[in-house]
């Protein structure tokens, strides 16, 4: 099990690390289907899910970690009680420094996508993403990808 700490949250995670390298986790076919759905409420196996840190048993977020079209993609969501307030963009960051700190992995992709797109954008571009260009087959969905430096 491995943790990790932001300000405000904790995360936990069962996620398999070797050799510097993430181990994938096959995503299942109802979560493949539902990937770009916003009322999607499956977490991946390969996911840090963030507590509040005073308050554990309130799951505020999670971010999975999948190995799909060939890429290190993370998918992302936060409870509906605590969008807005930063939490994700916290998480976020988190994650970057312990894959930074933690693996030999070197880029990581993320696609904001849904009524949403807009503030997962934002939330990947403040945490150091660019945008990479479209994703193929959805045309409304874009890359956006983050190279990790050490």
């Amino acid at each position: 099990m491995y943790s990790l700490e932001t300000e405000r949250l904790i995360g936990f995670s069962d996620i398999r690390v070797l050799d510097g390298k993430i181990l994938p986790t096959p995503l299942t076919e109802e979560y493949e289907v539902d990937i770009f759905n916003d009322a999607c409420t499956s977490i991946p196996d390969n996911s840090f899910k963030f507590y509040d840190k005073l308050e554990r048993d309130k799951l505020i977020c999670h971010i999975g970690i999948i190995f799909y079209r060939g890429r290190l993609e993370l998918t992302y969501g936060t409870e509906l009680a605590y969008r807005g307030s930063g939490y994700m963009q916290e998480a976020l960051e988190g994650l970057i420094e312990w894959i930074t700190n933690n693996t030999e992995e070197k880029q990581i992709w993320g696609i904001p996508n849904g009524e949403n797109a807009q503030i997962s954008q934002y939330i990947l571009e403040k945490n150091g993403f660019v945008y990479y260009g479209p994703v193929e087959n959805a045309s409304s969905c874009s890359w956006f990808l983050y190279n990790i430096t050490r």
